[in-house]
Formats: structure tokens, C-alpha cells, sequence
């Protein structure tokens, strides 16, 4: 049987607020937000993938939940 995209889970994932900002690399980071989705296969096989973000996480959640996953759907990881 072929292996195919049948779900995708997406999820924010924060710490507490920072008291104060610190500093990554060159630029000061005030606040961080993760990313995580989890792809589920039609044989039980799962992965992941983390993406971080300085910013608001809600817009992109909204858009892998608004129907941009459905075009990952039934692909072939």
C-alpha cells in the first residue's frame, strides 16, 4: 500500500513571558514562539517539524487550518 499524508496537527507551543528580552545571535529577542506539526501517515508513521518565530504564530495556524493543508493531503511524504 502506498504511503500518504492523512493528517496534519498544528500546534503553538510558549514558555511564560519573558521578564526581560534576550539577546540570539545578533538582534535582541523579546518574546519566542514554537511551532510544531505533526504529519500522520495511513500506516501509523508520524513526524514532526519545529519552526520558531519572534512573532504572532496565530496567522500562519490560521492559515494550515483555513485549508492550506488539504493540498498536503494524500501526498506522498
Amino acid at each position: 500500500m502506498k504511503t500518504i499524508i492523512t493528517n496534519i496537527k498544528v500546534y503553538i507551543l510558549k514558555g511564560p513571558k519573558e521578564k526581560r528580552p534576550h539577546w540570539v545571535s545578533n538582534f535582541i529577542v523579546p518574546n519566542a514562539n514554537e511551532l510544531l506539526v505533526i504529519l500522520e501517515t495511513n500506516q501509523g508513521v508520524e513526524g514532526f517539524g519545529l519552526a520558531t518565530s519572534y512573532t504572532d504564530m496565530s496567522p500562519i495556524v490560521h492559515v494550515i487550518e483555513s485549508g492550506i493543508s488539504e493540498k498536503f493531503l494524500v501526498a506522498t511524504p
